[in-house]
């Protein structure tokens, strides 16, 4: 039931859409009907209009955006970014210095204390064999 009274729906509103412009250009004068034109042309002019300002605002607002942006990024990144730098620059000399001044000793220590090792149980190898 639903089905039908659904297509019945949608053939009168086909009907209706095809019928009223016919009997808009039938019975209304022609002279209303190019006033009407004319109407619609000027209020699709404002339309226009404004969409062009509006389209010009918000190219404006980007732009603005874009330099507000640019400017925290050079105001507040930079700096971080020099600090960073700063850091694992200071870190890297840090690991030189441990490298060099720790590191190095107690691996010299480590290989006389391996060689004396060495020379210790030759010297003993030899004598209980």
């Amino acid at each position: 039931m639903s089905k039908g009274l659904a297509i019945i729906g949608g053939i009168v509103v086909a009907i209706v859409l095809i019928l009223v412009p016919i009997a808009i250009f039938i019975f209304v004068p022609e002279q209303a009907l190019r006033t009407a034109s004319y109407e619609a042309t000027v209020v699709m002019s404002f339309f226009a209009c404004g969409l062009l300002i509006v389209s010009i605002a918000l190219v404006a607002a980007i732009l603005v955006l874009v330099s507000i942006v640019t400017k925290l990024t050079d105001t507040k990144v930079s700096p971080l970014l020099d600090k960073v730098s700063e850091t694992a620059d200071s870190a890297k000399a840090t690991v030189a210095y441990v490298g060099e001044g720790v590191v190095s000793p107690l691996v010299k220590i480590a290989a006389i204390l391996a060689g004396i090792r060495g020379a210790v149980k030759a010297l003993f190898r030899g004598t209980h064999v």
